[in-house]
């Protein structure tokens, strides 16, 4: 599995080191993701706005009927601030990186957020299921890359079971600019079962979810709202 040599020491994978700097009530963080956040407000501060306004206002819609979230692929917390600012009572932020898991850390203490419980973990780790399970920009990583699964099948009944009325999963287009460059989907080929492909994504997606809606990221990342 690949592992980043100038992150080893924190298992991360990202060449951007996550960082927080918390002052006064208010924490600003940077490395992979950007934002600004105090007690009950949050600024996202980098590209895909829409995408997280998105998930916020699908975490809004459903506080009557959903009590907890599953954030795998927390990266430095901002979905899972943002479930916790919605109302969310229990919102798990799970992550490999260990740098992350003490960024979101740190913001929790400083402003005093109790309901957000990050903890290091990997892809395929037990763990209690949540009503609503958000998988960010993480399939081209899991596929074959940070993740020895090389088909879409594990990887879905693997969610299934996390998943008690909602799962959110990117979808990220083997053209997007990300896999050009790294060549996530192709690091380990002798685990790989079947291709890279929307298509073989979403067959898997429809043998243990109801896919409702699509929404577009950019030309090449789209968020799939499936329910149980």
């Amino acid at each position: 599995m690949y592992k980043n040599k100038k992150r080893s020491k924190s298992h991360g994978t990202q060449n951007e080191i996550p960082n927080v700097n918390c002052l006064n009530g208010t924490c600003i963080v940077t490395g992979y993701q950007y934002y600004t956040i105090t007690k009950n407000n949050l600024v996202v501060n980098q590209g895909y706005k829409a995408k997280f306004y998105y998930i916020k206002n699908f975490l809004l819609q459903h506080t009557e009927n959903c009590s907890s979230v599953l954030d795998i692929g927390a990266s430095n917390g901002l979905v899972s601030f943002v479930a916790a600012q919605a109302g969310y009572p229990i919102v798990h932020a799970l992550d490999h990186d260990l740098d992350c898991i003490q960024v979101i850390t740190k913001i929790k203490r400083h402003l005093q957020i109790q309901t957000v419980f990050p903890q290091v973990y990997s892809f395929g780790d037990d763990h209690s299921p949540a009503d609503i399970v958000i998988v960010g920009a993480l399939i081209h990583w899991i596929y074959s890359c940070t993740a020895l699964y090389g088909n879409f099948d594990e990887i879905t009944r693997y969610l299934r079971g996390l998943t008690k009325k909602y799962l959110l999963i990117e979808w990220v287009n083997p053209n997007d600019p990300a896999i050009r460059s790294f060549h996530h989907t192709s690091f380990n080929r002798d685990v790989i079962k079947e291709p890279y492909t929307r298509a073989n994504f979403l067959a898997s997606m429809k043998k243990y979810f109801s896919p409702l809606k699509v929404h577009s990221v950019n030309n090449t990342r789209e968020l799939f709202l499936c329910v149980v």
